[in-house]
């Protein structure tokens, strides 16, 4: 339960500040998709803004070979 308090909690950031995760430039990457790191459990939330919503496209552990 702690992780996904935390999970959440990095989304909730990201939604009062859409702008300060960098942006993700690899190949296949979404236009304007965003790579937050979530500091607790090292977990990598990626994201667009769509005018004034926050999509979470992707959740996944900083080990996994992604």
């Amino acid at each position: 339960m702690r992780v996904l308090t935390s999970i959440i909690a990095s989304i909730e950031r990201a939604c009062l500040f859409p702008e300060s995760a960098p942006g993700v430039d690899t190949p296949g990457a979404v236009f304007s998709a965003r790579k937050l790191v979530e500091g607790t459990y090292q977990y990598f939330i990626y994201y667009t803004v769509r005018g004034r919503t926050l999509l979470v496209l992707r959740i996944f552990h900083g080990t996994q070979q992604r």
